[in-house]
């Protein structure tokens, strides 16, 4: 009977390279979207100011000029309105009860 040789693997330093530099990619990707989300000065940016109910007929743009803050872009009123009460244009129905952010 004649002996089999035995195979032997042995991971290719290519091989090991590519896997090094797949994992620091994915790692150097998630801290740098970790990062970008993360801010730390979000959690006291709003303050609830007042609470309003949605006439037939509002628009986000009427509260924003009527409601908000005299010295700040009506846009910016829109998108603190939007993201306090999650919501957004298209979703503004009459009865609605919206917080009008009151900046600090």
């Amino acid at each position: 009977m004649a002996k089999r040789k035995r195979k032997y693997y042995r991971i290719k330093p290519r091989f090991r390279l590519i896997v090094a530099l797949s994992i620091t990619a994915l790692l150097i990707l998630a801290a740098t979207s970790i990062a970008a989300g993360f801010d730390p000065d979000s959690e006291n940016k709003l303050t609830a100011g007042q609470q309003i109910v949605v006439q037939t007929g509002d628009t986000l743009w009427n509260i924003a000029k009527a409601y908000g803050p005299a010295n700040q872009d009506v846009r910016k009123t829109i998108s603190d309105i939007c993201e306090l009460n999650e919501t957004s244009a298209d979703k503004l129905r009459p009865g609605q009860t919206l917080w009008i952010p009151e900046n600090v």
